[in-house]
């Protein structure tokens, strides 16, 4: 289980916005903690922010360790932002960020201590992106129109990478009150020391674990259909309780991830490299997936006011063998 916290401040226009966040583990300087002030309030919207993230990566494991890499990211970013219309704006980034990378070895009798100290790098990172927003959104997603998001970033100094990412996602009505949703992401980083990217979990590839799918290239889709499931629900005992607008979705996620990877603990280096090539199917014995992942499964939605509930049962298939059903329960709205 993990949380955070973000408030937000703003004058009565909206046009001046404060964001501070935390979320805390065990020490400050090992928390994620963000600071962002933006202005809306001209035509040429900007903003500056300074933040602080860490992320964990597992390397190997045995029965009864761990061992794992730590990131720590610091840095600060200024941005602007020009909107062409209601429905479309070009944003501007620099990047500045310096990564602290070290080695953990968890022994679950003994605890936990630093193998390795792979020091601190730095680097500045420019960014455009393109943004298109005509999203119509209902009690618990979008309903209606689309989100496109193209973003190139190009990494410079301690580390030299390229980044290009697309987000298209797209809604149609149906009959009111169903709804189709799309969803394709395509991400690559190439260069010197190309960017990892994970992907699994609720919130991008079902019956996957959080992030159990790495590599410098990431490929997902989804398509789900929405639909009133529960109307109104009312419990009379023990307690006297009444909810209503509960939503259902059925779903088909697919996905695959790979290029460079973070190194595995006990394979040699051909077994590294090997594990870079992307073989999507097999014919053999008839069509079956290979690296490509798929997923199908049903969930419900609930907007309780001051948050947004979700649950999903998934299963994945290679189209011949399935696996276990799963559930993944999370906060906040559909893609």
């Amino acid at each position: 289980v993990a949380g955070q916290a973000v408030i937000g401040f703003s004058d009565i226009l909206g046009n001046k916005q404060l964001q501070v966040g935390a979320a805390v583990y065990g020490s400050l300087t090992e928390s994620d903690l963000l600071v962002r002030y933006t202005d809306l309030g001209h035509r040429i919207n900007y903003g500056v922010e300074l933040y602080q993230f860490r992320n964990s990566f597992l390397l190997g494991t045995t029965r009864d360790t761990d061992r794992y890499q730590s990131n720590i990211y610091r840095g600060g970013e200024v941005f602007l932002s020009r909107p062409f219309s209601t429905f479309t704006r070009l944003e501007l980034a620099l990047q500045s960020v310096a990564v602290s990378e070290r080695i953990f070895f968890r022994d679950y009798n003994s605890g936990e201590t630093l193998r390795d100290d792979l020091g601190t790098y730095f680097y500045v990172a420019p960014r455009v992106t393109w943004v298109k927003d005509t999203a119509v959104y209902g009690a618990t997603g979008p309903i209606k129109g689309q989100r496109h998001r193209l973003s190139v970033r190009q990494g410079i100094g301690g580390a030299s990478f390229t980044d290009l990412s697309a987000d298209l996602r797209r809604y149609w009505n149906l009959g009111e009150r169903f709804s189709l949703a799309s969803r394709f992401l395509g991400v690559t980083s190439f260069g010197q020391d190309p960017q990892i990217y994970r992907i699994g979990g609720p919130l991008t590839l079902r019956a996957v674990d959080w992030g159990a799918l790495e590599g410098s290239n990431i490929l997902l889709g989804s398509l789900e259909f929405r639909f009133p499931f529960l109307d109104l629900l009312d419990v009379a005992f023990p307690l006297p309780l009444r909810f209503g607008g509960i939503r259902g979705a059925v779903f088909f996620d697919t996905g695959a991830a790979w290029g460079e990877q973070y190194l595995i603990s006990g394979l040699t280096p051909e077994e590294q490299h090997a594990q870079r090539v992307f073989d999507p199917w097999s014919t053999e014995d008839g069509f079956r997936l290979q690296d490509l992942v798929a997923a199908y499964g049903f969930g419900i939605r609930a907007n309780l006011g001051y948050f947004l509930i979700r649950w999903d049962l998934a299963r994945a298939t290679d189209f011949q063998d399935s696996g276990k059903w799963r559930g993944f329960f999370a906060l906040g709205a559909e893609f």
